[in-house]
């Protein structure tokens, strides 16, 4: 269930609380099970690093991210993996600026938060 919020801001920021409380919490039950010694975890603040900005990216992490990624093809790529493989140096420029766009303006374009939906049908309910 989403809790109730006016604006996506507000959401971001509930999820955040939630999961910074959570990390704390889980810190806190490994630093009492580890109570004995100085454990490294206790040498981090689990709320002392906030991240409140992105670094821009280069061409040359773009590339590299490229031939890292796998070469299956998703039905809603705009090109085969394969083929910006073999551009990537034509359109890395492109691509660089339009992630540095995304992080500099702190938004994502709606084109791009698409995702196939599979259903999965688990194990236990399939006969063999």
């Amino acid at each position: 269930m989403v809790p109730d919020h006016t604006q996506d801001v507000d959401l971001a920021e509930e999820f955040s609380k939630y999961f910074t409380n959570k990390i704390y919490n889980i810190r806190t039950e490994l630093e009492k099970e580890n109570n004995s010694e100085t454990t490294c975890l206790s040498l981090i603040s689990p709320l002392s690093q906030v991240l409140s900005e992105f670094s821009l990216t280069s061409n040359k992490e773009i590339k590299q991210l490229v031939a890292k990624s796998s070469s299956s093809t998703c039905e809603l790529d705009p090109l085969p993996s394969p083929l910006l493989k073999l551009c990537i140096d034509e359109l890395c420029p492109v691509l660089t600026h339009i992630v540095n766009t995304s992080l500099s303006t702190c938004t994502f374009p709606d084109a791009l938060k698409e995702a196939p939906g599979f259903p999965l049908i688990k194990n236990k309910y399939c006969r063999q």
